[in-house]
């Protein structure tokens, strides 16, 4: 056997080669050293050539993954085993998401949006407030129309979830300005979601707002974009007149109009179960534009 020598040109440290061609330049540790280096700097050269040389030698991957799987199909699966033991709530909540995606196609909620909803919710479940085994609901069922969204997914137990089937969802109406969104509104949009399936918020418009006396200092169209973009929101209808009320119950087959204890006894006529929400103490959009 050859055993050639030549010092390493980075760290001076012997190099045994077995081989009468081109002598190595570099030791194995500064070789890969030099390597990574090179990765770093060059990130998206390197990953475009991997993925053309990937392209270009699909047969040859393919064959060699199933070669390797084969040779090592026990170590494979034991690492599989331990990785899901490991982290066995995050591969149920992705394989729970891939499979709700791949059932009913649309939208692709993601695991950041699902916690997202979650989250909003305190990760409980909104019907009977458990904690543990929550599962994506669609509140208007993908059978009916549904869609998969945001916007139509809510976090039940797998108990409420079974008994909910396919029946249409208990639908919530409330009306305001929403004027600089505050820490009060918050409190009745999410009290008022939580007491059905979906939440309609009515939104006073400018011209409404002069005819009550009152004045924002948002416009309609600001106001809307931000009640939208709350989870708690599944849509923002326009309020022109005090009869409009009575209109979206009808149209939308409301159960339960929610409003602050300020308006007491203002709505008891309208036709559906009306629900007075206190008001949160020490704040109000009054105080908050600088009126007494």
């Amino acid at each position: 056997m050859i055993n050639n020598k030549t010092p390493c040109q980075d760290c001076n440290n012997i190099i045994i080669y077995n081989h009468n061609g081109t002598k190595p330049m570099f030791c194995r540790n500064c070789k890969l050293r030099k390597n990574r280096e090179w990765y770093y700097n060059n990130k998206d050269k390197a990953n475009k050539k991997h993925k053309e040389w990937l392209e270009n030698n699909k047969k040859r991957v393919k064959d060699t993954t199933i070669k390797y799987r084969n040779k090592n199909r026990e170590k494979i699966n034991s690492n599989k085993r331990a990785y899901y033991y490991k982290n066995i709530n995050k591969v149920r909540e992705i394989n729970r998401l891939y499979y709700n995606n791949r059932r009913i196609g649309g939208d692709e909620i993601t695991s950041d949006d699902w916690q997202k909803i979650k989250d909003a919710y305190d990760n409980r479940c909104i019907k009977c407030g458990k904690s543990n085994n929550l599962t994506i609901d669609h509140i208007i069922p993908v059978s009916k129309g549904g869609k998969n969204s945001i916007k139509n997914i809510q976090p039940l137990c797998q108990s409420c979830n079974s008994k909910k089937y396919n029946k249409y969802p208990k639908t919530i109406l409330t009306a305001g300005t929403f004027d600089l969104l505050h820490k009060g509104h918050i409190n009745i949009l999410k009290k008022s979601r939580m007491l059905g399936d979906r939440l309609i918020v009515m939104l006073s418009t400018e011209d409404f707002n002069k005819k009550k006396g009152k004045k924002s200092l948002m416009s309609y169209k600001d106001r809307k974009q931000i009640l939208e973009s709350l989870v708690y929101v599944n849509k923002v209808v326009p309020e022109t007149s005090w009869e409009d009320k009575a209109y979206y119950i009808e149209k939308f087959n409301v159960n339960t109009f929610t409003i602050g204890s300020d308006w007491e006894g203002h709505f008891d006529y309208l036709p559906c179960e009306v629900v007075i929400f206190p008001r949160t103490e020490g704040v109000s959009s009054t105080k908050l534009r600088g009126k007494k």
